[in-house]
């Protein structure tokens, strides 16, 4: 995990061998969603490959960035503050930005997808530092607008079958 910040003192570390193996590697990139960490400014800290994946950007391109680069632009500025009170645990962003809910990301290319988000906050080694596990539902949310669609057609096909048998 080259660009991840290691959270655990190096006595809690336990000795390498066959059965835990993993906690040694890059066990973060192996996870399919995206898990970006930042500190309590926002700055990003750690980007998975899954986030790689997700927002278009390599970790290299992203990491000391701030987090809004990854939100479409209207939502950045009330992001910002939601960032800071809930790395300082105050106000009502600290209460909504600890449980998942949808946001809407923005890719590299400027493409914007809906997402779902849950944010955790750990205090470490003297600083806040969060965690973001963010969920592509692009494909879900078709999924749903198709059931939908199909679901409309249904009953409106039901209501004109009803319609001509009271005729």
């Amino acid at each position: 995990m080259e660009n991840a910040v290691n959270l655990m003192p190096r006595s809690a570390v336990p000795p390498m061998n066959d059965s835990n193996v993993l906690l040694h590697g890059d066990v973060l990139s192996l996870i399919a969603d995206s898990v970006i960490c930042a500190d309590g400014q926002g700055r990003i800290l750690f980007f998975n490959r899954a986030a790689e994946r997700a927002f278009g950007y390599q970790a290299t391109e992203v990491i000391g960035q701030h987090v809004e680069l990854l939100l479409p632009q209207r939502h950045r500025a009330e992001h910002a503050v939601q960032v800071r009170n809930f790395a300082l645990g105050e106000g009502e962003a600290s209460r909504l930005m600890g449980h998942r809910r949808e946001v809407l990301g923005r890719r590299k290319d400027g493409e914007e997808f809906p997402a779902e988000a849950a944010v955790s906050r750990e205090f470490a080694k003297g600083r806040t530092v969060m965690t973001v596990v963010v969920r592509d539902i692009t494909e879900r949310k078709s999924f749903e607008k198709e059931r939908e669609a199909i679901a409309g057609e249904l009953h409106r096909s039901e209501e004109r079958r009803v319609g001509k048998e009271c005729r």
